[in-house]
């Protein structure tokens, strides 16, 4: 598991995308996706990465609720890879299961 990058220009877009999140607002929201997306694109073992796509497209439900249902599959997607890197992460299996909550399943 390598939760930290060796890629300088994918750890750039992390930081960009975290910057654009809390710049908040809807297009910012969606600029922070898409550096997420940029970062795993070019280094797709970045845990950090994953888990910041992940996180800013849950946020869709608010900024871009035209766009959810998309970015809820994405989202969905964007853990189970981040959750094959690092089973154990504990920020990952909060996302996990809040999911879980969100589809009527419960938090046990």
């Amino acid at each position: 598991m390598r939760v930290r990058t060796d890629n300088p220009l994918a750890f750039d877009a992390l930081l960009q995308g975290y910057g654009y999140v809390r710049a908040e607002g809807s297009e910012n929201i969606a600029r922070a996706v898409d550096q997420f997306r940029l970062a795993v694109r070019l280094d797709p073992e970045f845990v950090d990465a994953w888990d910041g796509l992940a996180s800013t497209l849950a946020l869709y439900d608010f900024w871009h609720p035209d766009l959810f249902p998309a970015a809820r599959a994405e989202r969905r997607e964007a853990l189970s890879r981040a959750l094959a890197l690092a089973p154990n992460a504990s920020g990952l299996q909060i996302q996990k299961a809040w999911m879980r909550f969100e589809d009527g399943g419960g938090i046990g």
